[in-house]
């Protein structure tokens, strides 16, 4: 999945497969925050960077590792 951060707050993002979202982003008590259009609640979670320069996305109640974020661009790479 490819993911914009504007720095309006705004986010987009899109799958492998094309299914593409929208919606919000903010940071809150250390964890980067979204709430996407089709859903009715906030998706907080932590980010941490590992050893190898690389970040993960944290569950923030349950501390496990939900996603692994290789790497970042500059822009709307979308």
């Amino acid at each position: 999945t490819n993911t914009y951060y504007g720095s309006d707050g705004t986010v987009q993002s899109r799958s492998e497969n094309g299914t593409e979202r929208s919606g919000k982003w903010w940071i809150e008590d250390g964890k980067r925050c979204i709430r996407w259009s089709h859903k009715a609640k906030d998706f907080c979670h932590y980010i941490e960077r590992e050893d190898d320069g690389s970040h993960a996305l944290i569950h923030s109640k349950k501390g496990k590792r939900l996603v692994e974020i290789r790497s970042r661009a500059r822009g709307n790479a979308l």
